[in-house]
């Protein structure tokens, strides 16, 4: 995975890693060690902080060798082990001597019981706490890594570098990674000119300090583009000199025949919606899945709703999508890459309106509110007759994977399904503050929970204005919480696994209807 251009880690290239005992310890480990350090750390978005072990002391280090030593004796061992000590929570002392104690017990820990262990860390903690982890902070941690004993993942590289503001981590070598999409949310979203140049740039300042290029997405599945791109400079000496074309020579062999029409939509495209500059953590938000509500500027905690293109590049594209050949238009991911482009346009002109429906409610326009509420409504149901059309857009199949691993026991299933329907939704309990961080545009659950919450929504706007009072926010907001968890929870309500409908005729019709 690390070699051509960017090296080879000296102990062999590796594609895997084991685990190490974290900080985090269940809250019965006080019970069974009642004078142990453990402490309760803060709530983290609404969940319950969980308990922390300091490591400075002798149960971490004794708990540490006897799991390690079990796990080898279990797995083997490729001699990489995973400790991110401080991932979103503040170590209990800024003080340059004690984070230097703790980065060397930490890897002394690992090293008991594998001599030949190397430490494998993200560095997100670092852009993450950045008022914490100044020079002084981040010298005293990483220093005490001994040479060639640690790894760093410069976690979220394309946006936001750490290698050049730490002195390369201070001397530990480090892997630049794309992130690309917090919550692998739906979206078209790329970022190729800063990967385009990022990794070779990297290479240049560090040389071999820097080990390789790695992916550390939060979900697959999305952009092909984006992430067939990234993966060539596991083997590709230079930037490339020419975006589009590199984008047309991919379709065709993506699609199995070369199109013009194709290659043109991909120097739009390049140019547009797969080339964002802003450092934003994904695609802008879709409205079709935000909860709805008032001077909304975000969809989940990540995202920005704002466009940072011209939506008209995505519109051209998607018809010079529809003039390809035939021969084209007969290849499978074709007709995915199609569904994203269309999707992509409803998405926008959800946007739109909802710019509209917020003016005409402002100014108590009562037909423009009607009318709007109708075009929002149509949007989301064009929306779910072209996501259930490509079989790799359906809510169906995601619950059934989850539940097929419920061991056979109904309990395990129903459990599984529970789990699978929060992620893409809540994200946590009703009150949840990361709610659509992970948000899927599939069929199935755009028809049934969200046109649901925008008719509800629509509806209650329309009748504020025609009865001259606010808009009943607080009785909103109870509705969709309880429509939301109810969808959560109802397992007994199945949704298909194949496709239905022609997606070439449902996006020229997208097209017509939305784009003329």
């Amino acid at each position: 995975r690390k070699s051509g251009q960017y090296g080879a880690h000296a102990k062999g290239a590796h594609a895997s890693e084991d685990a190490a005992l974290q900080l985090c310890v269940r809250r019965q480990l006080a019970t069974l060690y009642p004078n142990a350090p453990i402490r309760q750390l803060a709530a983290w978005n609404g969940f319950e902080g969980t308990y922390f072990l300091d490591p400075m002391c002798d149960l971490y280090l004794a708990i540490q060798k006897e799991f390690i030593t079990e796990q080898i004796a279990l797995y083997g061992t490729d001699h990489y082990y995973n400790i991110d000590p401080f991932n979103e929570e503040l170590p209990p002392s800024n003080d340059p001597a004690y984070l230097r104690n703790v980065s060397s017990q930490l890897y002394h820990s690992i090293s008991e019981a594998d001599p030949d262990a190397v430490w494998v860390l993200q560095g997100w903690f670092l852009h993450n706490e950045q008022t914490f982890w100044q020079p002084a902070q981040t010298e005293a941690f990483f220093t005490q890594i001994p040479p060639g004993s640690g790894i760093v993942l410069d976690l979220y590289a394309e946006a936001f570098p750490l290698y050049n503001t730490t002195h390369e981590f201070y001397g530990v070598p480090f892997i630049w990674c794309m992130l690309h999409n917090f919550g692998g949310r739906s979206g078209l979203y790329g970022e190729l000119d800063r990967v385009n140049n990022g990794p070779a740039a990297a290479y240049k300042q560090a040389g071999k300090q820097m080990l390789g290029v790695g992916l550390t997405m939060e979900a697959i599945d999305t952009n092909y583009f984006q992430y067939e791109f990234m993966l060539e400079f596991v083997w590709r000496p230079a930037p490339v000199d020419d975006i589009p074309s590199w984008l047309a020579r991919y379709a065709a062999r993506r699609y199995g025949s070369d199109d013009a029409h194709v290659s043109s939509a991909m120097a739009l495209l390049a140019d547009s919606v797969l080339n964002c500059s802003t450092g934003q953590s994904g695609p802008s938000g879709s409205l079709v899945v935000g909860r709805p509500g008032f001077n909304l500027t975000q969809v989940s905690c990540c995202d920005k709703m704002a466009l940072y293109y011209d939506p008209r590049a995505v519109e051209e594209a998607l018809r010079l999508y529809l003039d390809a050949s035939a021969t084209v238009q007969q290849s499978p991911l074709y007709r995915y890459d199609l569904t994203e482009l269309a999707a992509q346009v409803l998405s926008n002109k959800m946007l739109a309106l909802y710019t509209q429906l917020q003016y005409y409610y402002q100014t108590a326009d009562l037909s423009g509110t009607i009318a709007t509420g109708v075009a929002m409504r149509a949007v989301v149901g064009d929306m779910e007759a072209l996501l259930s059309s490509d079989a790799q857009h359906l809510v169906g199949t995601w619950l059934a994977a989850a539940g097929a691993w419920g061991n056979g026991t109904d309990a395990d299933a129903a459990l599984l399904d529970f789990n699978a329907r929060n992620q893409i939704t809540l994200w946590g309990p009703g009150d949840s503050k990361l709610i659509e961080y992970a948000y899927k545009l599939w069929g199935g659950i755009t028809g049934d929970l969200y046109l649901s919450r925008w008719t509800l929504f629509t509806n209650m706007v329309s009748d504020a204005v025609a009865n001259g009072r606010p808009f009943d926010t607080g009785a909103w907001n109870s509705k969709v919480t309880a429509m939301d968890v109810a969808w959560g929870q109802d397992r007994g309500k199945g949704y298909p696994t194949t496709p239905s409908g022609n997606t070439l005729l449902i996006a020229q019709r997208i097209y017509s209807t939305w784009c003329t």
